[in-house]
C-alpha cells in the first residue's frame, strides 16, 4: 500500500483569521491541517466543513513566542472546492492566525482508515538550520508531515527524498511518505532565528498501522526554557517619555503607516476590544500623550508616535488609536523660544533673551558657526532633551554637531512651532534633510528612542545597496511625471509692514537661477512663494526662492511601488531584494524593468524618499524619485 500527495499546498494567514478553501479531489482522501494562532490562551478548538469529516490530531502545544498549536485530521465525504471554517477558544479578531493544509490519498482509496500513529512539538536554537523532530514509525508506509514557523523567511531544505513547500508566510512544511525509523529532514531559513516545529506520523490503515493515540495537554512554556522571541509585526506601547515599552497591543486589520523625507509620516491602527483588555492596558488608552505606539516588523519599528485618542466604534468591538508622529508634535506642542525667555519666573516673551539667534555674533555660544543642519538639531534639542526643565525631555538621540555658517534670529513673538521652522530649514537652498527614525535602544526590545537624522544634505545610503525586479518582489511600478510645480522663476514674500506711515515689505527672487533649458516652445513660468510671510532676512528668502526654483525647473518624475514586505517574490522565492527593514527614507536602489508597459526595458536608479504601509501585512508602499536609467 502507498500514501500519494495530491495538489499543492494551501494555506492562508491574517489577523482574525476563521477559514480557507481546500479542494478534495477523491472521497476518503486525507487533509492534515495545521493551525495556528499567536496567542498564550486562544487555540482552535472546531474546524468544520470543506467536504470533510475532521477529527483533532494533535494539540494545543504551545511555544516559546507564544503560538499554540493544533493538527487537525479531515477525511473527504465529497468533491470539489469548499470553505473550512474554523472556531476558536476565545475571539481572534485582531489576532495573527495561520492555516497550512496538505491532501494525500491511499491506494486503498475510499477503504482507508487514516490514524494518528505520533506527533510532537520541537523547539530549535538559533540558527539558519531547521531540523526536524525525528519520529519512530511503529510500521512501514507511513506518513511523515512536519510544519515549522521560523523567525525569518524560510527556504527549503535538501534532504534527500522529502519533499519541501512555503506557506504564504515563508513557513516550511516537509513530507515524506515513506518513512523510516529516526528519519527526519532539516530546511533552512535566510538568516539565523529560533524555529518550531510540529510534525506528526499518520497510517492509512494498513496492516501494522497503530491505533491513534490521545492527543496531548497543552505544554507549559515553563517545562521548556528558551528565550523569549517576538513576532514578525508587533503593536506595542511605551512611556512616552522614559521610552520603557510597557506591553503589546492587539491589532485588526492592517494598520497603516508612512514615513519619508521631510514629512512627520503617520499611523492608524485598529485594537480589539473583546476579550477585555487588560487593567494596566485599559489606563494606558486613557492618558493622551504619556503613551507612544510602536508598529513593528522582525526587530525594527516601522513608524511610532504618541497617541492622542482613542475611540471606540459604536459596538464597542474595536478602538480606533489616534497617533500624532514626533514631526506633528513638535508642530503643534512645542515653541521656539531661548530658555529661560517664556517660562523662567518673570520671563517676558517680548525680551530678546526669549529669541534664538543664530551666527557669528549669537549671544549663546552653542548656536555660533553652525551649518543649516545643526540650526535644525539645536531647535529640536532646545524643545526636549537640551531644555533646562525635566518636563520637555523626550527620549532621542542627536547627531553631531557640524560647523557652517548659518544665520538667522527666530522671535518668540512670531509665536512659531519647532516643526514649522525645521521644514522651513528644509525648503533652503542646500537645505538639509531631515527625518526621525524610532528604533529600539536594546536587543531585548524593552525601550525605544527617537534617532534625529540629518542629511549633508542628502539622507540615506547613495551607493545604490538596494534592488528590485518589477514582477519578482516589487509587485507593481507606476511612473509619474508632473509638471504642475514647474517655475523658471519665484518670488518669496516676506513679512509686509506697510502701512499709512511708511513700513517695507521683504521679498527676494531667484533671478540668479538659469533655466535648464531654451525657452523656444515654453510659455514662461513663475511662481509667487507666499509661505514666509513673517520672514524680514532678505538673504534667507532668496534661499527658498532659489530652491524651490532649482527643485522644480524641471517636471517632477517620481515613481510608486509595491513591494513585498520580506523582499520574497509572490510565490516565496528568495529574490535577493531586501526586507522593508532594511531600507530607510534616502536610500537609492536599483529596479529592473522587464515587460513594463510604459517604462523601457532597462534598469533604472531611484531614491525612496518615502516608505509606507501597502494592502495588506506583507506589501509596503515605496515613493519613488526616478534617478535616470543605469548603464
Amino acid at each position: 500500500m502507498a500514501i500519494i500527495p495530491v495538489g499543492s499546498l494551501v494555506s492562508a494567514s491574517g489577523s482574525g483569521l476563521s477559514s480557507l478553501t481546500v479542494t478534495p479531489t477523491a472521497v476518503g482522501n486525507a487533509i492534515i491541517l495545521a493551525v495556528d494562532v499567536l496567542s498564550d490562551y486562544i487555540s482552535s478548538t472546531q474546524v468544520t466543513g470543506g467536504n470533510c469529516t475532521w477529527t483533532r490530531l494533535y494539540g494545543p502545544v504551545i511555544d516559546d513566542v507564544p503560538i499554540l498549536y493544533d493538527l487537525w485530521l479531515g477525511v473527504a465525504t465529497s468533491t470539489g472546492p469548499a470553505t473550512v471554517q474554523l472556531g476558536f477558544s476565545g475571539n481572534v479578531g485582531g489576532i495573527w492566525v495561520e492555516t497550512v493544509a496538505s491532501q494525500f490519498r491511499s491506494s486503498r482509496g475510499p477503504a482507508a482508515s487514516w490514524t494518528l500513529d505520533t506527533a510532537t512539538l520541537q523547539l530549535n536554537a538559533d540558527s539558519t538550520e531547521v531540523p526536524f523532530p525525528a519520529l519512530t514509525p511503529a510500521g512501514p508506509g507511513e506518513l511523515y508531515w512536519g510544519y515549522a514557523v521560523v523567525d525569518n523567511t524560510g527556504e527549503p531544505g535538501d534532504s534527500a527524498g522529502w519533499t519541501f513547500q512555503l506557506a504564504d508566510t515563508n513557513n516550511i512544511v516537509a513530507f515524506k511518505t515513506w518513512v523510516g525509523a529516526g528519519d527526519a529532514p532539516t530546511a533552512h531559513q535566510a538568516v539565523p532565528g529560533f524555529s518550531r516545529v510540529v510534525a506528526v506520523l499518520l497510517g492509512d490503515g494498513s496492516p501494522t498501522t497503530p491505533t491513534s493515540t490521545a492527543p496531548p495537554a497543552v505544554v507549559s512554556r515553563t517545562t521548556r526554557p528558551r528565550p523569549p522571541r517576538l513576532p514578525q509585526f508587533r503593536l506595542a506601547i511605551a512611556n512616552t517619555t522614559t521610552g520603557q515599552v510597557v506591553a503589546d497591543l492587539p491589532w485588526t486589520g492592517v494598520p497603516q503607516w508612512s514615513r519619508g523625507i521631510n514629512i512627520s509620516g503617520t499611523l492608524r491602527a485598529t485594537i480589539p476590544l473583546w476579550p477585555r483588555l487588560e487593567a494596566d492596558t485599559l489606563q494606558y488608552l486613557r492618558e493622551p500623550y504619556r503613551w507612544t505606539v510602536l508598529w513593528c516588523y522582525g526587530h525594527q519599528i516601522l513608524q511610532a508616535g504618541m497617541l492622542v485618542k482613542t475611540t471606540p466604534s459604536d459596538d464597542l468591538s474595536t478602538a480606533e488609536l489616534g497617533i500624532m508622529t514626533l514631526w506633528d508634535f513638535l508642530s503643534r506642542k512645542r515653541l521656539v523660544y531661548s530658555t529661560p525667555g517664556l517660562i523662567s519666573a518673570g520671563g517676558d516673551i517680548t525680551s530678546p533673551a526669549a529669541d534664538m539667534a543664530f551666527g557669528p555674533t549669537s549671544p549663546d555660544p552653542a548656536n555660533q558657526n553652525l551649518s543649516w543642519g545643526s540650526v535644525a538639531r539645536r531647535l529640536v534639542e532646545m524643545a526636549t532633551v537640551g531644555n533646562t526643565y525635566p518636563q520637555f525631555w523626550l527620549p532621542i538621540v542627536l547627531p553631531d554637531v557640524t560647523a557652517g555658517t548659518a544665520t538667522i534670529t527666530y522671535f518668540a513673538t512670531d509665536f512659531a512651532y519647532t516643526g514649522q521652522r525645521l521644514t522651513e530649514i528644509t525648503q533652503m537652498d542646500g537645505g538639509p534633510e531631515l527625518e526621525f527614525s524610532p528604533e529600539f535602544t536594546d536587543a531585548s526590545e524593552s525601550a525605544f528612542t527617537w534617532r534625529m537624522r540629518i542629511g549633508a544634505p542628502r539622507l540615506g545610503q547613495l551607493g545604490f545597496p538596494h534592488a528590485w525586479d518589477y514582477g519578482k518582489a516589487a509587485q507593481t511600478y507606476v511612473p509619474s511625471r508632473d509638471g504642475a510645480d514647474m517655475t523658471f522663476r519665484t518670488i518669496s514674500k516676506g513679512q509686509d509692514s506697510r502701512n499709512s506711515s511708511g513700513g517695507s515689505l521683504a521679498w527676494a527672487d531667484s533671478v540668479s537661477v538659469t533655466p535648464p533649458w531654451g525657452f523656444a516652445g515654453w510659455p514662461w513660468l513663475q511662481t509667487i512663494d507666499t509661505s514666509h510671510v513673517s520672514e524680514t532676512d532678505g538673504s534667507v528668502l532668496q534661499s527658498y526662492a532659489v530652491q524651490d526654483t532649482t527643485t522644480n525647473q524641471y517636471p517632477i518624475e517620481t515613481a510608486a511601488a509595491v513591494v513585498r514586505v520580506d523582499g520574497r517574490s509572490a510565490s516565496g522565492l528568495r529574490t535577493g531584494s531586501p526586507s522593508i527593514d532594511q531600507v530607510l527614507p534616502g536610500d537609492t536602489a536599483v529596479f529592473t524593468l522587464h515587460g513594463h508597459p510604459t517604462e523601457n526595458d532597462g534598469q533604472y536608479g531611484q531614491r525612496v524618499i518615502g516608505i509606507g504601509s501597502g494592502a495588506d501585512l506583507w506589501t509596503a508602499a515605496l515613493t519613488l524619485q526616478v534617478l535616470g536609467e543605469v548603464t
